[in-house]
């Protein structure tokens, strides 16, 4: 369930920016990473250089989200990256989970773990939100 939420955030924030940047949705992507601390999000589009953005930004918000689906995705994906540092004996500031939508008719994100520009492997919205 809270997969599935995430996913649909996630393909609707790179939909909404790919029509802000007028630019293909599969030029546009979002790249996950953290401090330890922190989730922080970045907006990837082609030709362009990348801008640290806000949960809020990829949910089209402005102010206070009531849900607070920052504070439950992001805690979530904290977590699983350091999990994934402990894994692979590295620091958790090389890891990035890169959000991208593979063609113009997918409905889908895709995830891709990276440790610095190295692909790690595919994930699914499952592993991050476990």
């Amino acid at each position: 369930m809270i997969a599935d939420l995430v996913g649909n955030i996630m393909y609707k924030g790179i939909d909404r920016f790919s029509k802000q940047d007028n630019k293909p949705i599969t030029e546009v992507q979002l790249l996950l990473s953290s401090d330890s601390e922190n989730t922080k999000y970045k907006k990837l589009v082609l030709g362009s250089d990348s801008k640290e953005i806000t949960f809020n930004e990829i949910l089209g918000i402005k102010g206070f989200d009531i849900m607070q689906r920052e504070a439950i995705c992001g805690s979530f994906i904290n977590k699983t990256l350091k999990n994934f540092s402990e894994e692979m004996d590295c620091d958790i500031k090389s890891l990035f989970v890169l959000i991208y939508v593979m063609d113009e008719e997918a409905t889908e994100v895709e995830l891709m773990l990276y440790k610095g520009s190295q692909i790690i492997r595919k994930l699914e919205l499952q592993q991050i939100l476990a």
